[in-house]
């Protein structure tokens, strides 16, 4: 029964890629992109399931991990998420021993989000299931055509980010 599931998916799946083909978004950078970000955060959220947390409680943590004490605001600017949303999942990862929310001491109205010792355990998971998942998809390519794949990538980042800025400012000229 498994089995015919599987094949019943795969099928699914070339059909899907079929029609993606045909429309052209196999040469869609936008398109691509997001697809291999899909893929990647869902192979990566398969190895940490042990860990009982969700995509958007991992992605939180790990924001945590850049910068830790936040806001909750500033992880739903971060995470494109709305606040009521993140401050769900801040309960949940409170619940489960993972974060702990501390008055601000400049600003009583804001809660800073800390990280706990059992996420910062979660580290070196995370690491060791990222460096597997870009060894098994990246592994084919040469170093020097890794380093190229990161340099657009970054240059690409950092345009959007541009764009962002400058629509920002146009929309309040308006």
């Amino acid at each position: 029964m498994a089995e015919a599931r599987a094949r019943g998916s795969k099928t699914a799946k070339l059909a899907q890629e079929s029609r993606a083909e045909a429309l052209g978004l196999l040469n869609d950078p936008g398109y691509l992109l997001g697809d291999v970000t899909r893929l990647l955060r869902r192979a990566f959220e398969r190895r940490v399931k042990a860990t009982g947390l969700t995509t958007p409680q991992w992605r939180l943590l790990v924001l945590l991990m850049i910068e830790d004490r936040q806001s909750q605001t500033s992880l739903a600017q971060a995470l494109d998420m709305e606040r009521a949303a993140v401050g769900q999942q801040i309960d949940r990862l409170e619940a489960a021993g993972f974060v702990e929310r501390k008055p601000d001491p400049s600003d009583k109205r804001v809660w800073r989000i800390h990280l706990n010792r059992r996420a910062r355990d979660l580290v070196p998971t995370f690491t060791k299931t990222a460096h597997y998942i870009y060894a098994r998809v990246f592994g084919h390519l040469s170093a020097e055509d890794f380093e190229k794949l990161l340099r657009s990538l970054k240059e690409a980042r950092n345009a959007l980010i541009s764009f962002e800025d400058e629509s920002a400012s146009e929309d309040k000229s308006t």
